[in-house]
């Protein structure tokens, strides 16, 4: 098997993400349109200039992002080593792996604005300034044990808490369903069945499929599955965002993200679990 494809691949994400850590000093990557924040460089974290929804980071350094950058890249080692890959790129991807851990525990916990616990922030700028808050869309907060992250300091069930509580401003409560949502919308993709989109309290399906597959509780699994499928507006496809109040009300007809998320729960916490 010729691996110098995957090699130059290999080295391509590796030099991108150490670039990234210096964004400010070294980075060409620039979007002279758009207001991006200026960051600290050197503390560890790699930057982004938009969030897994596609919206601008506002911090710069987003913390799932960061996270997955540890997670990945520890797996990745073995497999390296495995394949034959040289010493020296291996410990490129596991400094990196170990820069950014180190700068999610030095730069990214932040505090509950309502209990006052410490959390996961959700982007930093390295300076100090913090974000308090998550999204559906992943990598998330409330995606870390799925991740596979350390969770070193452990906190990720105050984190859990705080992004499934009013605290986060994308959480949201209603008579069908109570959710993670995200402050990104899709409208004009309901081309297949019309009908209102959803403008407020657009609880996500993919973070119900997420908040479903990380509890350890069987009896909050059960009210999950049951809120998405009392949210599906009589179709058999998941959607973006729905008002947590009128599943009529919705974004996407068909959002495959959520769909494939959803079949993968379904297959490990539901079928092989009573399957056993």
């Amino acid at each position: 098997v010729d691996n110098a494809p995957f090699r130059r691949a290999l080295e391509q994400i590796a030099s991108v993400c150490e670039v990234e850590q210096h964004h400010t000093a070294k980075s060409p990557y620039r979007f002279p349109e758009k207001q991006v924040p200026v960051v600290k460089d050197g503390v560890g974290l790699v930057w982004s200039y938009a969030r897994p929804s596609d919206d601008v980071a506002s911090g710069g350094y987003n913390i799932p992002d960061n996270m997955m950058v540890v997670a990945v890249f520890t797996k990745l080692l073995p497999m390296l080593k495995h394949i034959g890959v040289d010493e020296a790129l291996v410990r490129r991807f596991r400094n990196l792996a170990e820069q950014a851990e180190a700068g999610i525990e030095e730069h990214g916990v932040t505090t509950d604005p309502i209990t006052h616990e410490k959390i996961y922030a959700f982007e930093v700028d390295g300076f100090g300034a913090k974000t308090a808050a998550d999204d559906a869309n992943m990598p998330n907060l409330l995606w870390i044990p799925y991740l596979g992250y350390g969770d070193h300091l452990q906190l990720y069930n105050n984190t859990r808490a705080f992004s499934l509580s009013r605290g986060d401003g994308n959480y949201f409560k209603g008579k069908i369903a109570t959710g993670l949502g995200s402050a990104h919308q899709s409208h004009g993709l309901r081309s297949h069945h019309g009908g209102p989109q959803c403008y407020k309290k657009c609880v996500w399906h993919l973070g119900l499929v997420m908040d479903g597959y990380t509890t350890p509780d069987r009896a909050h699994k059960l009210k999950v599955l049951k809120e998405i499928l009392a949210s599906l507006d009589g179709q058999a496809l998941l959607h973006e965002g729905f008002n947590a109040d009128n599943a009529s009300e919705y974004n996407r007809d068909w959002f495959g993200w959520a769909d494939a998320m959803f079949s993968n729960w379904v297959r490990a916490d539901w079928i092989e679990y009573y399957t056993k």
